[in-house]
């Protein structure tokens, strides 16, 4: 493997694919009609991270758009890491439900994210399309230096030495170039010298003090140490 624990002179870096979140796509239902029966139902939403169960009534009054966005309420009052929201396509719209996080998680379906009913119950989840997966999570694929490799997100550090955030595919290696920051060393370098005059001085002054050369000697030392 490659060593990344000091800068090389240049990384030479294409990124294949990036990190996706989950995606559902409900069904598109007539926004100001209501589909469904009045009464109560159930469902269950069931993430990687655990469960959590929902009891929707619908009213006489509500349209299938009242029912969407009550439906995207209880979820994202559940900060479950997933968050619903109701979209429109001229007179219909649709739940739309999608994970906090990126990348392909440990699970058997190789998803964040999924909805049930039970056995007795009527399915509510089914006929708003809570299932319908439109993208599924994928980790990114990328190439450093002719190595590749993948992560759960697209914010990937190298090492701990440099932090690289990925914004689209290429569709050819991009190289990457280092030098130092001058501007900075030279910051480091007057502090440097003003604090050793400051110690100049007060090693001087008749009324030195122990605290005072301790806190410039301090300051000294994390300026030569940074």
């Amino acid at each position: 493997n490659t060593d990344y624990t000091s800068l090389p002179d240049e990384l030479d870096i294409e990124v294949k694919a990036l990190a996706t979140k989950q995606v559902n796509t409900g069904e598109f239902l007539p926004s100001n009609s209501r589909y469904f029966s009045t009464g109560s139902y159930n469902f269950t939403l069931d993430t990687v991270n655990g469960s959590s169960n929902f009891n929707v009534t619908v009213a006489s009054d509500d349209t299938n758009y009242d029912i969407q966005n009550k439906i995207a309420g209880f979820i994202n009052n559940r900060d479950a890491g997933v968050t619903a929201n109701v979209i429109r396509d001229g007179e219909r719209s649709a739940l739309q439900i999608s994970s906090d996080g990126t990348g392909r998680p440990n699970s058997d379906d190789g998803l964040f994210f999924s909805f049930s009913v039970a056995d007795e119950d009527y399915d509510f989840v089914d006929d708003l399309g809570l299932n319908n997966v439109e993208s599924e999570p994928n980790n990114s694929s990328f190439v450093i230096n002719g190595e590749t490799h993948a992560a759960a997100t697209n914010n990937i550090s190298v090492n701990q030495v440099i932090t690289l955030d990925f914004h689209s595919v290429s569709d050819k290696p991009v190289k990457i170039k280092f030098a130092p920051d001058i501007d900075n060393v030279m910051s480091q370098v007057d502090a440097f010298v003003d604090s050793y005059n400051s110690l100049v001085d007060l090693s001087d002054s008749a009324q030195e003090s122990k605290v005072g050369r301790r806190n410039l000697f301090n300051d000294i030392s994390a300026i030569v140490n940074k």
